[in-house]
This record gives structure tokens, sequence and C-alpha cells, in this order.
């Protein structure tokens, strides 16, 4: 079994997945970070993560990213390149809800 530590978080890292390969991890808590498993090292900073990550997961191809905050926003993400799909998640979930 191979270990490594995820050194570079700002904060306590509360949520962390690994993608179905096992080649990723996502590792969230104060910040959001994905991480190549091979190497150790981070591949990636998502950005507009301005309440601490709760919880994290993978779809089963590994090409998106789901997260949850404190505050209760979900976003999903395109992986890779790594970006937000919508601008505000949040409004995309509640508009949703209200259908």
């Amino acid at each position: 079994a191979q270990s490594h530590r995820l050194v570079g978080h700002t904060g306590r890292i509360a949520a962390v997945a690994i993608s179905a390969d096992g080649a990723r991890a996502i590792a969230g808590g104060a910040d959001l970070r994905l991480w190549d498993l091979a190497s150790g090292k981070m591949a990636y900073e998502f950005p507009g993560q301005p309440d601490p990550v709760e919880s994290a997961t993978f779809s089963h191809n590994g090409k998106l990213a789901l997260t949850g905050d404190r505050s209760g926003a979900v976003r999903l993400w395109r992986l890779p390149p790594v970006e937000p799909l919508a601008p505000d998640p949040a409004a995309v979930v509640a508009a949703r809800r209200a259908r």
C-alpha cells in the first residue's frame, strides 16, 4: 500500500475522496485541492471555495467532482481541466428545488 502526506492545505482536512481508478484524490477543508496520488503532489487548487468544504466525491468515471461546504452550497467540477460547471452552483441547486 502506498501512502502520501497531503502537504500544503491551509487548515485541517475535513473531506477526502479518491477517484475510482486510484489516480487522484480531492481533499478539502478551509481550501480544496486535487492531488496526483502517483507522485503525491498537488495537481490543482480549486478557486472560489468561500466556506469550508465538508464533503467531496468523484463521479464513477473520474471526470466530475462534487463538493459541499458548510453553508450548504454544492459545486460540480469538471476534471480535467478543473473548472466549475456553473458560475453559482448554489443558485442552480436552489432553482432546481423550486421547480
